[in-house]
């Protein structure tokens, strides 16, 4: 009985130390697992921390990297605008010194025609470089691909001049474009907001469009001679046939690039004037008709139909004497007639072609023009004439 109980004692002892032993190694694994779970968390919140600190590095490396490209788009903007203004400074200045007393004291240097103040000149151009979805406006010779304004000019043609000296200066003179350069450039015009479009010689098959081979032939023969004239007041050297020849030329690409809508709009800065020229003659000033020119190029472009807008002191004869058997140029010319006491005394009132649609009107007519615009293409002739005190 004792032995059976002593071995039941042994065993109860040895299940209790077998037990104890699965105890702790249940405990030891629990801990163990614990061990690894808190492991994990602990590396996944360090994890979650590298990656927040990467955000933030990066986060900080990107607002200065954008404030970098800030300052650096605010340096090319202001180099931009620094050449800018040495480019227009160095246009003035290239004509201004040059101009006669009389012209510098006119409010159109000092400001510029139409100019805007400096603020809200550049508020314009932000607006239309957002608009165009441009950064910077081109300045290249070829028109942009968006419609613009295009203007045209060569120094050239301030190479016509007079060469004999008189007491008076000649009205029609290398000053005038300078007066109308250096203003359009105070203003920040040109160069600045509007396309340049460069001058080329016209062709001789060209101006047989509108002129008799008598005119083309005499106007290059000025070329041989250091001084000539057509008339008393119409004078030419020999650069003058050069000179005609570029300004007819970019009369005609400035009609054509404006038709073909290369460009909204357009304004030919040229010398010598064109209007009194007529098929043969060269006169008042005139030896080329740039006017007559561009509307023959509109026409060879595709325009079926041509409005000339003559706005000029003077009648231009020459242009009406060109289109009056032409039945698809409306020529409108507003001028002085003076009961044909002012030059060159045509353009009166009943100078109409009915039959052709033709129109000449003075400023003292009050007769009413009724024709349908929508389907013409405008070139305007402006001639700022130096009168009283006026560019």
């Amino acid at each position: 009985m004792k032995k059976v109980e002593r071995r039941k004692k042994k065993e109860k002892r040895h299940e209790e130390r077998r037990m104890k032993k699965v105890e702790r190694r249940e405990t030891r694994e629990k801990r163990k697992k614990d061990t690894v779970v808190l492991g994990l968390c602990d590396q996944k919140k360090e994890e979650e921390e590298e990656e927040e600190e990467t955000t933030q590095l990066c986060d900080m490396l990107a607002g200065k990297k954008e404030e970098r490209s800030s300052k650096r788009s605010l340096l090319i903007e202001k180099e931009r605008k620094l050449k800018q203004g040495q480019a227009v400074s160095k246009f003035c200045a290239k004509y201004l010194h040059q101009i006669c007393g009389e012209y510098k004291d006119f409010g159109i240097l000092r400001h510029g025609f139409l100019a805007s103040s400096s603020e809200e000149a550049d508020s314009i151009q932000n607006a239309s470089l957002k608009q165009n979805g441009k950064s910077e406006a081109s300045c290249s010779k070829t028109l942009a691909p968006h419609k613009s304004t295009a203007v045209g000019f060569d120094d050239r043609m301030l190479l016509h001049s007079e060469v004999e000296r008189k007491s008076l200066p000649h009205p029609e003179r290398p000053d005038r474009l300078r007066a109308i350069a250096a203003s359009l450039a105070t203003a920040g015009i040109f160069p600045g907001r509007c396309q340049p479009i460069s001058a080329r010689e016209i062709t001789r098959e060209e101006l047989q469009m509108i002129h008799s081979h008598e005119n083309i032939e005499s106007v290059e023969l000025t070329s041989q001679h250091v001084a000539s004239y057509f008339t008393p007041d119409t004078y030419a050297n020999k650069d003058s046939a050069l000179a005609a020849r570029l300004a007819a030329g970019l009369c005609a690409d400035l009609a054509s690039a404006i038709y073909s809508g290369r460009a909204k709009n357009g304004f030919a800065l040229v010398r010598p004037p064109g209007h009194h020229a007529g098929v043969r003659q060269a006169m008042g000033f005139c030896l080329h008709n740039n006017a007559a020119i561009a509307g023959s190029a509109a026409q060879a472009a595709g325009a079926k139909k041509v409005l000339i807008v003559d706005w000029d002191v003077h009648h231009g004869n020459g242009t009406q004497e060109i289109f009056e058997q032409n039945k698809t140029v409306l020529y409108i010319s507003l001028h002085r007639h003076e009961g044909g006491k002012f030059y060159p005394g045509t353009g009166a009132a009943h100078e109409v072609n009915i039959t052709l649609i033709f129109f000449s009107l003075s400023f003292f007519t009050s007769r009413r023009v009724k024709w349908s615009f929508h389907s013409y293409i405008y070139v305007i002739r402006w001639d700022p004439w130096v009168e009283k005190g006026i560019v």
